[in-house]
């Protein structure tokens, strides 16, 4: 079996109801879309989750809905983050700047000190892009799948990403 049919097995509207008789068209099975969005509010998370996913902005979202936020996320700013975004992350927060850095969660002041590496070691803006998709997302989706079968520390996760970074540096 092919992987593609092996996905489309998974999808309900993929699945073969029978032949239509001759001369009748296909009809495809596709659920009706809610009225508006208010009306499924699990639709409405999901899709909160995946923008915040996609815009780097996940640590946030779960946390503001007050749900778990794995080890892994730690990566998520770093490898979907707008440019502004990880620039600012690379600077030290006013926490840090005050004196008083252990306000400041231990993953949180690894996130910044990996973004400050990665604007330092990087020549130009598009620099920092490509290696967000050259390296860290790549990274981020191997340590979601890596942290379904073992438990990863959300420092690990920091380490894991400065070890990637530097070995992609250095075969540049």
């Amino acid at each position: 079996m092919t992987m593609i049919a092996a996905m489309a097995m998974s999808f309900s509207p993929f699945h073969r109801r029978g032949r239509p008789r001759e001369g009748e068209e296909p009809q495809p099975r596709i659920p009706p879309a809610p009225a508006d969005s208010s009306s499924d509010p699990l639709g409405e998370l999901v899709v909160g989750e995946v923008e915040a996913f996609l815009t780097g902005r996940l640590v946030e979202h779960l946390l503001a809905t007050g749900r778990p936020v794995p080890a892994w996320a730690a990566l998520n700013r770093l490898a979907h983050g707008a440019l502004e975004d990880v620039i600012e992350l690379a600077q030290p927060g006013d926490e840090v700047m005050a004196g008083r850095d252990r306000r400041e969660a231990g993953w949180q002041r690894g996130q910044r000190a990996l973004a400050a590496h990665l604007v330092a070691s990087t020549a130009t803006p598009g620099d920092v892009v490509d290696v967000q998709w050259e390296v860290l997302v790549p990274l981020e989706l191997w340590l979601i799948e890596r942290s379904r079968s073992e438990t990863i520390t959300s420092r690990r996760i920091l380490e894991i990403a400065v070890e990637t970074l530097v070995a992609y540096q250095r075969d540049e």
